[in-house]
């Protein structure tokens, strides 16, 4: 490397570090950043959102007269696996009850940024998680025969 190229490295590297200390890259940045990354693995099942109740209008109006809110998601990934979920607001976090249709045994994960919550689904392929966090979700479940199906990401 020239003197010169060495010169510019280490200006380069200074003013690198300068950005890094007075303007961060945001914690949930980074975590959406990776999260994208890890979840688009090749033996895993993408399972796009079909339907979301908080979309309904009667829904909303329901949410902004108070009364207790009851979110229900459909998530279909490309093989048929369906799966329904239904999530009930609390004081302290959110319940996630869940059923994979087909039915089927699973391991479940739901994910909010660094909080991570697994049950195991029965052979009816019903679950259930309590206390999840606000904030983005996504669900994953690790199937016996080894394939997995992520949902894509949803607001909670």
């Amino acid at each position: 490397m020239h003197a010169e190229d060495q010169a510019d490295r280490r200006l380069l590297d200074e003013i690198g570090e300068m950005l890094r200390v007075a303007d961060p890259v945001p914690d949930h940045v980074r975590l959406a950043a990776r999260s994208a990354v890890a979840w688009r693995r090749m033996n895993e099942g993408i399972a796009e959102l079909l339907h979301d109740s908080a979309s309904d209008a009667a829904e909303a109006a329901m949410a902004v007269r108070g009364t207790q809110h009851i979110r229900a998601l459909s998530f279909q990934s490309s093989d048929g696996v369906l799966l329904e979920l239904e999530i009930t607001g609390q004081p302290v976090g959110h319940i996630v009850i869940g059923q994979i249709v087909p039915e089927s045994e699973a391991i479940v994960t739901v994910r909010v940024g660094e909080t991570e919550r697994t049950a195991a689904a029965d052979a009816l392929g019903r679950f259930r998680i309590d206390d999840v966090p606000s904030g983005p979700m996504s669900v994953h479940c690790q199937l016996p025969d080894g394939r997995t199906i992520v949902t894509s990401w949803t607001s909670l």
